[in-house]
């Protein structure tokens, strides 16, 4: 998201959100949330015209927060992961899978 976690509450965004998850949920099964705040659009803010940015609180937060973020992830896709084996177990004895 290109809001940081304060604008998304002040924004309402998660009551905004929830139709789609619900809709998804109907659809497919009840999805699994990650959330990325303040995240960057370019990786040279001096190309763009971006005033509503501050191309260093921008740097910043993907330098201290995106590599947590990034192993917050994965340990999520693995949790999603296990949980898909679980409810098929056949699925990880396929010749397919590595």
């Amino acid at each position: 998201m290109n809001v940081t976690e304060e604008k998304m509450e002040q924004m309402n965004y998660r009551v905004k959100l929830s139709a789609m998850e619900e809709y998804a949920e109907i659809v497919f099964s009840k999805p699994e949330i990650f959330y990325r705040f303040d995240t960057c659009q370019f990786d040279n803010y001096q190309l763009y015209k971006a005033d509503r940015f501050s191309e260093e609180e921008k740097l910043h937060t993907r330098k201290e927060q995106f590599p947590k973020d990034c192993l917050r992830a994965a340990a999520f896709g693995k949790k999603i992961a296990q949980r898909a084996i679980c409810q098929n177990p056949t699925a990880s004895e396929s010749p397919d899978r590595t």
